[in-house]
């Protein structure tokens, strides 16, 4: 079955959020397997990555190497040298739309994570 970006953006971004509380381990296996081999996009990759994998570790679970992630704040700063990195810079130097602060919701961030992803991916392409 395909997956599309929003889908794997949201699934991450709901466990983030889910995983301060007590998620099953049903959950955390059903993760795993539907990361798989896959890349794994945040914004912030050293809060995610150990995120992630200490519920993997605590079910026994294989961590997943930190090459199988990306970060898109690494990738603005270096690509646009931009001195600020937040979400909120990244979609303003991009014109993605993005809602206030206080209005934070994890499955909003994680479809603006996917769109500059793709801006980005467009601005290397065009400089390569």
């Amino acid at each position: 079955e395909n997956i599309d970006e929003a889908d794997l953006a949201l699934s991450l971004s709901n466990f983030k959020y889910i995983s301060f509380i007590n998620v099953g381990n049903e959950f955390v296996r059903n993760l795993h397997e539907f990361i798989g081999n896959d890349l794994v996009v945040s914004h912030n990759v050293k809060f995610d990555y150990n995120k992630i994998n200490n519920e993997f570790i605590q079910r026994k679970l294989k961590v997943l190497p930190k090459s199988q992630f990306v970060c898109i704040k690494d990738c603005f700063r270096r690509l646009t040298k931009e001195k600020s990195y937040n979400l909120e810079h990244c979609c303003k130097y991009f014109d993605i739309p993005f809602v206030n602060k206080r209005n934070h919701q994890a499955n909003e961030d994680a479809l603006r994570c996917v769109e500059v992803l793709k801006k980005l991916s467009e601005l290397f392409v065009s400089e390569s």
